[in-house]
């Protein structure tokens, strides 16, 4: 079933590919990967799909067409990641963006549909376990 996701996502994205054509050398603008990603229905901010264009824009105001599908193809935890490795680098403290999930999880439930309820719930006891011990190893030290 992920497998067949995966297949149509991917005929999608050609098939969104070809209507918003690169221009001249398999180059596509930033109007070009906005409108696709529209097409595509991704869940990002336009200033999210800019930072993304940016990092792989040499400075001409295009990306290849390769580094373009690469980027509109991944799940979304890696682009955050990506981001997230951007902003750190950056001179800016680090900001964290406010979750609107109705439920702790939620976002996990979407991002992954083929893991049970109790997989998710184990590895956020998992996350929560390695927060409060980190935590804890900071009380001990800053004491």
């Amino acid at each position: 079933e992920r497998m067949i996701a995966e297949k149509h996502k991917r005929e999608k994205l050609k098939q969104v590919f070809e209507l918003n054509g690169p221009v001249g050398d398999d180059q596509m603008t930033l109007d070009q990967f906005l409108a696709v990603a529209k097409e595509l229905d991704l869940d990002y901010s336009p200033d999210q799909l800019y930072k993304l264009f940016e990092q792989d824009d040499e400075g001409d105001g295009m990306v290849d067409l390769k580094s373009a599908k690469r980027i509109l193809d991944m799940d979304k935890s890696a682009v955050l990641r990506k981001l997230d490795t951007q902003e750190r680098s950056s001179s800016r403290p680090l900001s964290i963006e406010l979750s609107m999930e109705a439920y702790f999880g939620e976002d996990t439930k979407k991002e992954n549909p083929d893991i049970s309820d109790f997989e998710i719930c184990e590895n956020q006891q998992l996350g929560m376990e390695l927060y409060e011990s980190r935590i804890a190893s900071l009380q001990r030290f800053v004491s």
